[in-house]
């Protein structure tokens, strides 16, 4: 795939696809969508900490080659292994427990001719036989787990051969947040987060038999839009795909739709003052590629 298409016009690509391939929802079925639901509606993919650039950094620390196998943990809608698929070039996997996300995660990938395999399904309970995959990445998902971490990492570490290692692009409170600031995030997310800082979250690996191999900070990002600028962008685009739909942009929707977004964004701006973001490299044995 790398060879066929540059950087730009790919992520361009598989980005734009998300917004123009979800039907567009009158006013009830917005407000009853959940975090997840509405960022794909919005055109959110939900890549990873840092945007697809965290992505394709990866393979910087890394030797990955064609005969690799990658289980990409909380696919959502699927970007997160499209890139992995671009900058590896290896077999890749994604796997989420929303069935929604998936199917539209599948949609994409017949869109963008991705040969990258989806599947909805548990992490605590995964359909995979012992050792079949060499890397396994996760943007995070253990955070956002409300119980089970334990079973989930002891799956993973199941599935991931003996030489193999886990990625794990994580978000932690580096320093320790007000009650009500984790309490609203929670809300918004509709599901507990798991507060740990970052020795707390590398021990929740360790106990279930990993080593943390190498790590490093992701850079703090600097937003060149303003909150208002992306609300107002999103709005335009939602104007723009009702008129191809010829279906009218009711006032009311365009105000549900800044209401969501206002929430979620003021939300995560104030947890974001708490949270730093880190690359972790975990091997189960000391045979690692690292």
């Amino acid at each position: 795939m790398q060879s066929l298409i540059n950087e730009e016009d790919f992520i361009d690509n598989a980005y734009d696809k998300l917004a123009y391939l979800i039907p567009r929802k009158g006013l009830n079925d917005i407000k009853g969508m959940d975090y997840l639901a509405f960022s794909a509606y919005i055109g959110d993919p939900n890549v990873a900490p840092g945007g697809w650039t965290t992505i394709r950094n990866l393979f910087d620390h890394i030797h990955v080659s064609d005969q690799d196998s990658i289980l990409d943990v909380g696919s959502n809608t699927g970007h997160s292994s499209f890139l992995i698929e671009y900058y590896s070039q290896a077999k890749v996997v994604g796997i989420d427990i929303r069935k929604d996300l998936v199917q539209i995660a599948e949609k994409i990938a017949k869109e963008i001719s991705s040969k990258a395999e989806f599947y909805d399904c548990d992490i605590k309970a995964l359909p995979f036989d012992d050792e079949t995959f060499s890397i396994i990445t996760t943007t995070g998902t253990l955070a956002f787990l409300s119980e089970g971490h334990d079973k989930a990492l002891c799956e993973m570490r199941r599935v991931l051969k003996e030489d193999g290692i886990v990625i794990d692009t994580c978000l932690y409170y580096e320093k320790e947040p007000p009650e009500h600031i984790v309490k609203e995030a929670s809300k918004v997310l509709e599901s507990d987060i798991l507060d740990y800082n970052l020795e707390e979250y590398i021990k929740l690996y360790k106990k279930c038999g990993f080593q943390v191999k190498k790590s490093y900070a992701l850079p703090t990002l600097q937003n060149k839009t303003t909150q208002n600028e992306v609300i107002d962008l999103i709005v335009q685009r939602e104007e723009y795909l009702c008129e191809l739909e010829n279906q009218p942009f009711e006032s009311e929707v365009k105000e549900l739709l800044q209401e969501k977004m206002c929430r979620m964004f003021d939300t995560f701006s104030k947890n974001d003052e708490y949270v730093k973001g880190e690359v972790l490299f975990f091997e189960k044995s000391s045979l690692g590629r690292i």
